[in-house]
């Protein structure tokens, strides 16, 4: 049986037409906010680059949330977000077209496939295959040295999360809101969990998958984060991020649709409805909360949680307190990405093509680089000192970071 939402929303024709039928509606748009002039402290260099066929498409979408004083909405991103994966010595990647291709640390291509189907998640990499997801919810397994089709499986449903892998299970987040864990090695359905409560209107977003020991960790657009037990399925806990407000649909979004980070037994998740929590991985009880909403992601440090907030400001939060350490307004309305943490420094990329590096101590702005025109697409995937990043078009670039 299939479930049909109302997804927020592709196209700002459509945006119009939803919140036309807000009466509460306040045209708060943000515009991006200018490149400042800073004295750079870090000088990025990029150390190569590739092509992934034609990336994640060129229609440009719009991202709805919500501000203290009524509605705003940007241009923050392009289409889905295919963004690379790295495991051990090699990368992967996929293009909304079928094409999958994987390379070395070195940007040589080490073998492509084109499966021909659309492709609307981001590839994930097990111990022995990689796991791609098609978006009418069809799962191949590909050889991680050949890229030879291992084993496919039907789901049923519009994916555009990237699945999870690891301990012998797949898991796949559906944007109907199921959660469905394959085995790994056969495409084997292990078990299958469904929220009782779906609501009707949600973000073009779902929350990846994260595998914790034996429990998998998720967010749900109902605004909770569940943990479920790997092996079962069964519900273990769920804590209610954000609770739904307001008259109409479009004012009751609550998803989270960040990917949960899990670091020592504590969960770190944000709903989009201005909501940042801390909860304990083996109860669900809740540590501390903050007033700050993300749709697209956090990390977490030693002692802090750097969320990039609905509107493109950079909030790092205490680990332990959840009390505000800084804020960085630079990217205001300019769609970054979630944040990726590299030595002492924040990364992240913007709707323009542009990587940018913060001090993790203070939030100062201190490098910047631009790859291209086009949107960087993801959280940049870290090795080191190194940082991927992909854009919209394709484009793959590898990067680095040095004192100047």
């Amino acid at each position: 049986m299939k479930h049909w939402k109302k997804v927020v929303v592709t196209g700002f024709g459509l945006l119009a037409v939803v919140l036309a039928g807000c009466s509460s509606y306040k045209d708060n748009t943000i515009a991006p906010a200018p490149l400042k002039i800073f004295k750079s402290k870090v000088a990025v260099l990029e150390h190569w680059q590739a092509q992934v066929g034609e990336g994640s498409g060129t229609a440009a979408k719009a991202i709805l949330s919500f501000g203290s004083e009524g509605y705003w909405q940007y241009q923050a991103a392009e289409n889905w977000h295919l963004n690379v994966t790295q495991v051990g010595q090699s990368l992967y990647a996929v293009d909304y077209n079928g094409l999958v291709k994987s390379f070395n640390l070195a940007g040589q291509t080490n073998w492509h496939v084109n499966l021909k189907q659309l492709l609307t998640a981001s590839p994930v990499a097990g111990p022995e295959y990689v796991y791609v997801v098609t978006a009418e919810g069809t799962v191949f397994a590909l050889n991680k040295k050949t890229g030879q089709t291992q084993w496919q499986k039907p789901l049923g449903s519009l994916v555009i999360a990237a699945p999870a892998a690891a301990k012998g299970v797949v898991v796949i987040h559906t944007k109907s809101g199921a959660v469905i864990a394959l085995r790994a090695v056969d495409g084997h359905q292990l078990w299958r969990y469904d929220p009782l409560l779906n609501p009707s209107m949600t973000m073009e977003r779902s929350s990846v998958p994260v595998i914790a020991g034996q429990q998998v960790v998720i967010g749900s657009d109902n605004g909770q984060v569940v943990a479920l037990d790997r092996q079962t399925g069964d519900l273990l806990w769920q804590y209610q991020v954000a609770v739904p407000s307001g008259a109409s649909e479009v004012a009751q979004i609550v998803d989270v649709d960040v990917t949960p980070v899990v670091k020592d037994g504590t969960v770190y998740v944000s709903s989009v409805k201005n909501r940042t929590v801390a909860v304990s991985l083996q109860s669900g009880r809740m540590l501390w909360k903050h007033k700050v909403g993300s749709f697209s992601g956090l990390a977490v440090s030693q002692n802090k949680v750097i969320v990039t907030a609905n509107n493109g400001a950079l909030w790092a939060l205490d680990r332990q307190t959840g009390k505000a350490v800084w804020v960085d307004s630079n990217l205001l309305g300019r769609g970054p990405t979630a944040p990726a943490i590299v030595g002492h420094y924040v990364v992240v990329g913007d709707y323009k093509g542009f990587v940018h590096w913060f001090s993790l101590k203070t939030g100062q702005l201190v490098g910047r680089m631009s790859v291209g025109a086009r949107a960087i697409v993801g959280q940049p995937v870290v090795d080191g000192s190194i940082v991927y990043v992909m854009d919209a078009s394709g484009r793959l670039v590898a990067v680095r970071g040095s004192k100047v």
